[in-house]
């Protein structure tokens, strides 16, 4: 993944990601990060970038054309358009949903502004996102960024030496991390809990599970509150496991965020933005979504919809494009080789011991009339859904 920071003191980003883990990360060439001094930009022989503001005001403001000149620059090098990120206090504030929405993209490109800010007139011309990462006021963008550069490099593949502790983390899954022990066992008349002690990997797992719970709630009760309507959400949704299965391991890997819920239907959205998967039970579940999306800018965005036929849908103004079988493995066991008999059985069955290995669950869409597909997972003990799974896309 490449970053690059347009700024008026490189040095201080270089310096301040040029160390620790992320420092290792560009070494390993796991992430590059490219600044771009803004005063190289300048027509002003005496390299400066600021003026004073039209209609009066305190302090400087940094002018629109070296900005956009070096924001050209960095576009040329990339060779595509990529998502330029101004760090501003006006935008959306971080979090680690939006980090791993970040952590998608191939180049991310950051504006950070000084002085009294930027003229607007160039921030409407080159910038896709602004990011706050709180209600209050630095000198400059540059600490910011590099804020957000860090937590999103951390999920960058090969970054962290134990590819888990980029998920298993404070604020995924709207749970503050559990308490961490190391030696000595005893320390100051403290000991580490026996529980950490006795190997029995089941106890020890709830044991975390229950004291991040009393954590977030006595820390964080706002976040408490989400865990909690997520665990209602997930019952909900279990109600019907055949067709929701993708649903409720997405939401306990933190790969979906709930973007609407009530008695009657659940609405979730990827990272990307890409898809919503919706379920709902009867027409008044798919009215309440489609009021919703319109409101919300969510109207274009495709729907894989399940639990009932795509009819209301489609009357909405989207047009059917698939209609899919969920299968899941859900005996928790690897396949053994007995119940391979051809290339492609084995190599489905490689991908679900490889998915198990890595504390998934394995669950596929399979297209409703590719019946030789259903027949081998079937043969694998695959649940497949009896219900169909509706992909459909908005028509305007």
């Amino acid at each position: 993944m490449n970053f690059h920071v347009m700024t008026l003191f490189p040095d201080m980003v270089k310096n301040g990601l040029m160390t620790s883990i992320i420092g290792r990360a560009v070494e390993n060439n796991y992430i590059t990060v490219n600044t771009y001094d803004i005063r190289d930009y300048t027509t002003d022989k005496h390299r400066k970038v600021d003026d004073y503001p039209y209609g009066g005001g305190a302090g400087m403001l940094m002018q629109a054309q070296p900005v956009f000149d070096c924001a050209q620059a960095v576009k040329e090098r990339i060779g595509h358009e990529a998502r330029v990120i101004f760090m501003t206090p006006q935008g959306r504030t971080f979090n680690q949903r939006i980090a791993e929405e970040l952590a998608k993209e191939e180049d991310l490109v950051f504006l950070c502004g000084h002085y009294e800010g930027i003229d607007e007139r160039v921030l409407e011309e080159i910038v896709t996102d602004e990011i706050s990462i709180g209600d209050y006021v630095l000198t400059g963008g540059e600490m910011a960024a590099m804020i957000v550069i860090d937590a999103v490099s951390r999920l960058v593949p090969g970054v962290l030496s134990n590819e888990d502790s980029g998920v298993i983390e404070s604020f995924s899954g709207n749970l503050l991390e559990y308490p961490q022990y190391s030696r000595p066992e005893v320390w100051m008349g403290k000991s580490v809990p026996e529980v950490l002690l006795s190997g029995n990997h089941k106890e020890i797992e709830k044991w975390r599970l229950e004291t991040a719970k009393e954590r977030t709630l006595r820390k964080r009760p706002d976040l408490y509150k989400k865990y909690e309507r997520e665990c209602e959400i997930i019952k909900y949704l279990n109600s019907e496991k055949a067709i929701n299965a993708d649903m409720t391991e997405a939401i306990r890997l933190n790969r979906l965020r709930i973007i609407y819920d009530s008695n009657d239907v659940i609405a979730l959205i990827d990272t990307g933005k890409t898809k919503i998967s919706l379920y709902a039970k009867d027409d008044k579940g798919i009215g309440e979504f489609y009021d919703f999306a319109k409101e919300n800018g969510f109207i274009g965005v495709p729907v894989l919809l399940r639990g009932m036929d795509a009819g209301p849908l489609l009357d909405k103004g989207y047009k059917l494009t698939g209609e899919f079988k969920e299968v899941a493995y859900t005996r928790g066991v690897p396949i053994g080789t007995k119940e391979v008999t051809d290339e492609v059985t084995d190599n489905i069955r490689s991908e679900i011991n490889d998915l198990l290995l890595s504390g998934e669950l394995p669950i596929k869409l399979v297209p409703f009339g590719d019946v030789e597909t259903l027949a081998v997972y079937e043969k694998l003990q695959f649940r497949i859904s009896k219900k169909s799974l509706y992909f459909c896309e908005p028509l305007c």
